[in-house]
C-alpha cells in the first residue's frame, strides 16, 4: 500500500512539474519577423506605431485579383483563424480579378510574418481598424468592399463599422459570432471538440500550451480540432474526381502551415477574438449600412460544425436587409472554399440579381453534384429562390 501511495505520489509530482515546464516554456515570444522575409515572400508590410494598439509591429499583406490600372473595386479580404493573407493568392484572387476585384489581404498578428502582440496583451476586436487603415493608406485606397471567410469576418465587420463612411458592401463565407450567442451554438451544432479548443486557447497560460501543442502538429492533424473540416480534407484528397479538390486541399494545408512558420503566438493571441463580443454600437452600425442601400451577404450550410448554421442566421435575426445564401452539404466548414461559391457571394455584395440564375459553381465543378443547388435569404424572408 506504502509503495502504491509513494509511487503514485511521484507520478503525480512529475505530472505537475511537468504541466508547470510546459506551461512556461509555451508562454514565450514568437521568433522575430523582418520586413526582408516579407518581400522574399512576395508580400508587402506596414509598421505601426510605438504608441498604437500592440505596440510596434510588422503587419504583412497581399494583394491579388485585377491589377491597380484595371480594378473596377477595391476589396480588404481577412483569412480565418490559423490562416494567413497569402491564401487568396493560390485560391480565390482569380475569382475576384474576374469580378474585377484588386484584392488587398493582410495577416492577423501572429501568423504568418505578421509580429504577435507583447506577452500579456490581450488582443481584441476594436484594435484591428486602426491596422487596417495604415494599409488602406499605403495603398492609397478610400473606398472599398470588405470580404471574410470564417474568423476573419469578425474582422471585417468591426472594421465596416469603424469605416462605415468607406465600405461599399460586405460579403462574408461562414461567419462565427460573438461571444454572446455562444450557448445558443452549441444547441444548434457546434462540434463539442472544436467549442472546448475555441474556449480553451483563449484562458492565459491554458491556451498557450494548447496553441504551442497545435503548432508542433502538421496542419492535417491539427484539423482534428474541427472535425468537419476533416472529413472535407480527407474528401478532396481522396476523390480525385473532381478537379479542384488537389489543388484546393493542397493550398489550404500549405497555407495552415504558413500561419504558424514562427511559432504558436497567432493560434494563441487571436482566440480572444473569436469569442469577446462585437465593440459597442457595431451590430446598430451595421444595420445602418445595409439600411443604406450597401449589401451584407453571407453563407451557411447545414453539415457545417465548426460555425453552425445557427450562427449565420443569428445575423440574419439582428441585422435587417441581410443575405444568406445557403450551401448544400458535402464540405462542411469548408464550403466556402468550393470553386465559385464567393463568386456568388460577391456578385451580391455588388448588388447583381443571382436569383433563377446558374450557380457559378456548377460549370467549375464537372463531376461535383454536391455544390449545385443553393438558396437565399433575405432578412425578414425565408429561403425560396434557387441559385
Amino acid at each position: 500500500m506504502v509503495s502504491c501511495l509513494r509511487a503514485c505520489s511521484v507520478g503525480c509530482y512529475v505530472l505537475i512539474f511537468v504541466t508547470i515546464v510546459g506551461l512556461i516554456f509555451a508562454r514565450k515570444f514568437s521568433a522575430m519577423v523582418t520586413t526582408a522575409e516579407i518581400e522574399a515572400d512576395s508580400g508587402s508590410w506596414v509598421r505601426t506605431p510605438k504608441d498604437g494598439p500592440g505596440g510596434e509591429r510588422l503587419i504583412e499583406y497581399f494583394t491579388c485579383g485585377a491589377a491597380r490600372a484595371d480594378a473596377k473595386h477595391h476589396m480588404l479580404y481577412m483569412h480565418g483563424y490559423g490562416h494567413t493573407g497569402k491564401l487568396g493568392l493560390s485560391t480565390f484572387c482569380h475569382e475576384a480579378e474576374a469580378l474585377g476585384f484588386r484584392v488587398i489581404s493582410p495577416t492577423q498578428p501572429g501568423f504568418g510574418l505578421s509580429s504577435h502582440y507583447p506577452l500579456g496583451v490581450i488582443r481584441t476586436l476594436k484594435e484591428w481598424p486602426a491596422d487596417v487603415k495604415l494599409i488602406l493608406e499605403k495603398e492609397k485606397v478610400d473606398k472599398f468592399y470588405a470580404s471574410a471567410a470564417s474568423a476573419g469576418c469578425v474582422h471585417v465587420l468591426t472594421v465596416a463599422h469603424a469605416l462605415s463612411d468607406r465600405v461599399l458592401g460586405i460579403g462574408l463565407g461562414t461567419p462565427t459570432t460573438p461571444l454572446e450567442v455562444e450557448d445558443a451554438t452549441m444547441a444548434g451544432g457546434m462540434d463539442p471538440v472544436t467549442k472546448y479548443v475555441r474556449m480553451a486557447n483563449a484562458i492565459p497560460w491554458v491556451g498557450d500550451l494548447l496553441s504551442y501543442s497545435l503548432s508542433l502538429m502538421s496542419a492535417q492533424a491539427r484539423m482534428e480540432a474541427v472535425p468537419d473540416v476533416a472529413a472535407a480534407v480527407v474528401k478532396m484528397q481522396s476523390d480525385t474526381s473532381v478537379a479542384w479538390h488537389k489543388h484546393v486541399v493542397e493550398s489550404f494545408l500549405a497555407d495552415q502551415e504558413r500561419g504558424t512558420i514562427k511559432g504558436h503566438r497567432g493560434l494563441a493571441d487571436n482566440a480572444h477574438t473569436i469569442n469577446e463580443n462585437f465593440p459597442k454600437g457595431t451590430l446598430e452600425g451595421l444595420e445602418k449600412l445595409v439600411a443604406s442601400g450597401r449589401k451584407l451577404v453571407l453563407t451557411s450550410a447545414p453539415d457545417d460544425t465548426t460555425n453552425p448554421p445557427v450562427m449565420q442566421q443569428w445575423y440574419i435575426d439582428h441585422i435587417k436587409g441581410s443575405q444568406l445564401i445557403h450551401r448544400p452539404a458535402g464540405y462542411g466548414h469548408l464550403h466556402s472554399s468550393v470553386p465559385g461559391c464567393m463568386t456568388l457571394v460577391w456578385r451580391a455584395m455588388l448588388g447583381e440579381s443571382i436569383a433563377g440564375g446558374n450557380n457559378d459553381n456548377d460549370s467549375n465543378n464537372n463531376n461535383d453534384n454536391v455544390a449545385g443547388a443553393a438558396q437565399q435569404t433575405e432578412s425578414g424572408g425565408k429561403a425560396t429562390e434557387e441559385l
